[in-house]
């Protein structure tokens, strides 16, 4: 299976390479698989641990709503 990975920080310069990997797999009959990778904060006193599941969960939407409104402008 040939699968070409695109990394995405969803800028424009992302959906410039997001097409010329969507003519790479034309070329090599592969399939395109978005990614984006988000830094998760590092929290040490205990207070603070527990708002931490409800950013972490903020982050993730955020990221899947932005990688959503991507892959529908790709």
């Amino acid at each position: 299976m040939r699968t070409i990975l695109v990394p995405t920080d969803f800028s424009e310069n992302a959906m410039h390479a997001a097409r010329y990997a969507a003519t790479l797999a034309r070329v090599y009959d592969a399939r395109i698989v978005f990614i984006n990778i988000y830094t998760i904060p590092v929290i040490v006193e205990y207070e603070v641990m527990s708002n931490m599941n409800t950013d972490l969960q903020q982050m993730q939407q955020i990221a899947e709503l932005n990688l959503t409104d991507f892959k529908n402008d790709f």
